[in-house]
């Protein structure tokens, strides 16, 4: 059997919404997220549709396999894939076996752990796999003092805007399941630089005021002040329950479209703790 190239493996909810994302630094280098975005849409298509299914992005393979309890494994991979189908197959036995939950449009931190956890454990089973483990921390430290470009190139940002506001979306989760929270911020404020410039004629908002009529395409808005926007729903922690706001994309978000570095958006609210809303406020520094 030749060796296996696994660049990334996910396991992704039955309404889209990824649970775990793991990607080598090699993809990571890439464009890991049109490889990623590609490989939503592609299951988008296909979950629920019965056993292994293999489809081409470029030059790699994209495995897909269905879980009894509503999860859907993926794997890209180069190469041979029979160890590819192996793992997926393995992880999703263990999934429908063991006490992970059955996926009820709900992803918890109970979830993300239980899953996380077999994740690894059929990971080290397989030699050739060891080195696909959860990102390095100084790989995502150095892109976080790197240019946005390089991670956000001109292909993904014409995806956001041809279908705004669903592509944005389809990126953002993706984002937040590759990087942690100071990259997630850090590529929010970038992609709101890009999508203020492009959908005003506005230098830069006056107020929260001013952010209306984009966050209406994808949000419900609540209260609305000078220095505080509300969302009764909200995109980013929709199906997500947590201990503690976790709205960090569209905290950066909201702070590239400002564009000003006396102001630091903060989530004080977030419905996935339990609030109605998820309230961000302008703290201005000194």
């Amino acid at each position: 059997m030749g060796r296996m190239m696994l660049e990334l493996l996910g396991v992704i909810g039955s309404n889209g919404v990824p649970v775990l994302i793991r990607a080598s630094e090699n993809m990571i280098k890439k464009d890991v997220i049109v490889y990623l975005v590609s490989c939503l849409n592609a299951i988008s298509e296909l979950i629920g549709k019965g056993e292994t299914k293999i489809l081409d992005i470029e030059d790699y393979k994209l495995l897909i396999v269905d879980s009894n309890k509503g999860y859907t494994i993926i794997g890209l991979s180069r190469g041979p894939i029979e160890e590819t189908q192996i793992l997926l197959q393995a992880i999703r036995d263990e999934i429908d076996e063991g006490d992970v939950p059955k996926f009820r449009d709900v992803v918890t931190e109970d979830i993300e752990k239980r899953v996380s956890n077999i994740v690894d454990k059929q990971l080290s089973l397989l030699h050739p796999l060891i080195l696909l483990q959860k990102i390095p921390e100084d790989v995502e430290n150095r892109m976080s003092m790197s240019d946005a470009k390089h991670i956000l190139r001109e292909n993904v940002i014409n995806y956001i805007l041809s279908d705004f506001p669903k592509n944005l979306i389809v990126v953002m989760r993706t984002i937040k399941n590759i990087y942690r929270r100071a990259v997630v911020k850090y590529l929010g404020k970038h992609i709101g630089r890009i999508l203020w410039n492009n959908m005003t004629n506005m230098l830069q908002p006056g107020s929260m005021k001013d952010l209306r009529p984009i966050f209406s395409e994808f949000s419900v808005i609540g209260r609305l002040t000078r220095d505080s926007i509300g969302l009764i729903v909200c995109p980013e922690c929709i199906a997500r329950r947590s201990t503690h706001p976790i709205c960090t994309f569209l905290e950066g978000l909201i702070e590239g479209m400002f564009n000003n570095p006396r102001y630091q958006i903060m989530e004080t609210k977030c419905i996935a703790t339990g609030d109605k809303e998820c309230l961000f406020v302008i703290q201005e520094t000194r």
